[in-house]
């Protein structure tokens, strides 16, 4: 489409997101979808490795069941840490070099953590590491919202977060074909090596956000050479001044969350993070463990976490175009609700192979799935000057109750309660956050969450 602004008066303001709106996808666009899925492949990768070399790693250090829970709480507390202390860093800052601070840094990480020579090192490490897993996941997620059309806003984020359900899902393939040969340290070399390619072609691929230049005041002609490369033909007169919708920020960044929206309803956002990441890495960090002390032999308790994921791969492909055409609210509170009864049910089968890699895709399906909705709905909910602060406090505060179940889990495990126990009482969390969504929905009403990110 020719977008030819040449006949406006040169000192009307040209609205961003009308100017892509009105233009088609372009392998730009594409590409900016892209870099950021494969960052988030790796973030999930590295996130979730540590469940499938947990039973290697509990072996060469002797671990209790209580010592593990910490083992998976370490790098989701760093993460809570890096996506709170990132967001704003971005708001301010950048999308583009905080992107590129967090993956190098996760990445050298994951790398020094294949050198642990203690316990009590690899839980530092992981903690580290999980500052830049952090940091990562909201600001590619708000990149990727600039840079949509409205129409297909929904669609692009959730393409993009696919790449981290791909990420830990590989992670559980990998785990499988390389511990029997290198072990667990073998897994984290390939963690922290790949994703550093990643990082250098992302340094010369990886454009800032345009309505991020506009609300920093960058000079019309970097803002007009931006446009030109996602929008083929676009021309603006000379003197051309540009605007989005929203204002910048004022005061600190997370007291205009609770400006720019109900306050209420950040609150319940902040509720549905928390419940929906407490039961997805419960079930994702114990489930190949669990498994694996039913009697299931390593590689099919590898694969039943691995078919977790896959689950939510599937949700991520599924769900882009519902959410564009109905909205997350009409889309989150089914998918958590599906998730009670088959979470149930994992606790209920115990060695039945089959029955038990059915209903953990299930889960996966449901849970991981739901929390890709809810992580579009952060990118969708908040106006760019407090986006990436708006999805990484959702997920930060989120991260809490990934550090709560894991720890929860193994307290309740080493005091005798059963994996039936267990999962009936996990199965209550997304029946919450489902009723959390739909009082969210009402309180969202009265105003236009969806705003037109221009």
């Amino acid at each position: 489409m020719n977008i030819d602004t040449r006949s406006r008066i040169a000192d009307t303001p040209l609205a961003i997101g009308k100017i892509i709106d009105a233009a088609p996808i372009s392998g730009s666009q594409i590409r900016v979808v892209t870099l950021c899925a494969l960052l988030l492949f790796f973030d999930g990768f590295d996130t979730q490795i540590i469940a499938f070399i947990a039973p290697s790693v509990s072996a060469e250090f002797q671990l209790t069941r209580t010592q593990l829970g910490p083992l998976f709480a370490a790098s989701i507390v760093g993460i809570m840490v890096g996506a709170l202390l990132f967001g704003p860093l971005a708001d301010r800052y950048g999308r583009r070099m905080i992107i590129l601070i967090c993956a190098a840094e996760f990445s050298i990480l994951t790398l020094a953590s294949a050198a642990s020579t203690s316990f009590a090192m690899l839980l530092a490490l992981r903690f580290l590491t999980g500052l830049g897993l952090g940091g990562a996941m909201p600001n590619a997620s708000s990149l990727t919202a600039e840079y949509s059309p409205k129409r297909r806003r929904a669609t692009m984020v959730m393409a993009a977060f696919l790449g981290f359900g791909l990420g830990a899902g590989v992670g559980g393939l990998v785990s499988a074909w390389l511990l029997p040969i290198y072990g667990w340290r073998g897994v984290l070399i390939v963690g922290g090596a790949l994703p550093l390619i990643l990082v250098v072609v992302s340094y010369f691929a990886l454009p800032e956000s345009i309505r991020f230049l506009v609300l920093k005041k960058a000079s019309a002609d970097r803002i007009t050479q931006a446009l030109k490369r996602i929008v083929p033909g676009f021309n603006a007169p000379a003197g051309a001044r540009y605007t989005v919708e929203t204002e910048g920020s004022r005061g600190m960044p997370v007291t205009q969350l609770f400006r720019a929206r109900p306050p209420v309803a950040t609150l319940l956002l902040w509720f549905i993070f928390f419940a929906t990441l407490l039961t997805n890495f419960t079930i994702q960090n114990w489930i190949p463990t669990l498994s694996h002390d039913l009697g299931i032999s390593l590689e099919q308790a590898v694969l039943i976490g691995t078919l977790y994921q896959m689950g939510g791969v599937i949700a991520s492909l599924a769900l882009g175009f519902p959410i564009d055409k109905f909205g997350p609210f009409k889309i989150i509170p089914v998918m958590f609700a599906a998730a009670v009864p088959t979470i149930v049910l994992i606790g209920q089968v115990g060695a039945a192979v089959g029955p038990l890699m059915v209903l953990t895709f299930v889960a996966g399906f449901c849970i991981s799935g739901g929390l890709n909705c809810s992580n579009a709905l952060a990118a969708l909910f908040y106006p760019t000057a407090v986006r990436s602060t708006g999805s990484g406090w959702a997920l930060g505060i989120g991260r809490i109750g990934a550090v709560v179940g894991p720890i929860a889990a193994g307290w309740l495990l080493a005091n005798n309660f059963s994996m039936g126990s267990l999962f009936l009482i996990i199965a209550i969390v997304p029946a919450c956050a489902a009723i959390a969504c739909i009082g969210m929905s009402i309180i969202a009403r009265k105003v236009n969450y969806a705003e037109e990110l221009d």
